[in-house]
């Protein structure tokens, strides 16, 4: 457990060196169709995929990830999830809120439903000794929508992540 939350500490600070080498500049609209969304940010995200084996089987994610200035960082994923048809879309977000708390070694400190437009989504916060977390998820069809904005447990969440998660629009 602990080399996953050390694994994210890295991530964390490899991105403040990247953002540190490219500085921000005016905000614009970032769409991604293929994977069904747009956001607004002051640098353009940067893009990996990785497949990742859940209990619904193996799941490609594709994650956007955005440095800020306050030694925090926040990440976008949309991945396609088979196999949970049959569950509310409710269910699939409690079952996904539950693997990112296991996977990220935090500890869940609040939670309350939400929606963006006609998709159900799901507001929470964890932390654990080193960093802190304020997730939104949504569930689009069956594509999972994630934006995580982490920041060390120190820094208080910065008001461009706060703006980069509500400009998050689904396409």
């Amino acid at each position: 457990m602990r080399n996953r939350s050390a694994g994210v500490v890295a991530a964390l600070l490899a991105a403040v060196a990247v953002y540190a080498q490219t500085a921000p500049g005016v905000w614009k609209q970032y769409p991604y169709p293929s994977d069904g969304f747009a956001i607004s940010s002051p640098i353009q995200p940067t893009f990996s995929t990785q497949t990742k084996p859940t209990d619904a089987g193996n799941v490609e994610m594709h994650t956007y990830m955005i440095p800020l200035n306050n030694n925090s960082v926040v990440m976008i994923s949309a991945s396609e999830v088979k196999g949970l048809e049959k569950f509310s879309p409710k269910d699939r977000l409690q079952k996904a809120k539950l693997g990112a708390l296991k996977a990220g070694n935090v500890t869940l400190t609040t939670e309350k439903e939400i929606t963006l437009g006609p998709y159900p989504g799901l507001q929470y916060e964890a932390s654990n000794q080193s960093l802190h977390v304020r997730a939104r998820m949504y569930i689009v069809k069956n594509r999972l929508m994630q934006l995580l904005d982490i920041s060390p447990v120190s820094v208080a969440f910065s008001a461009d992540a706060e703006r980069i998660c509500t400009s998050f629009k689904v396409l």
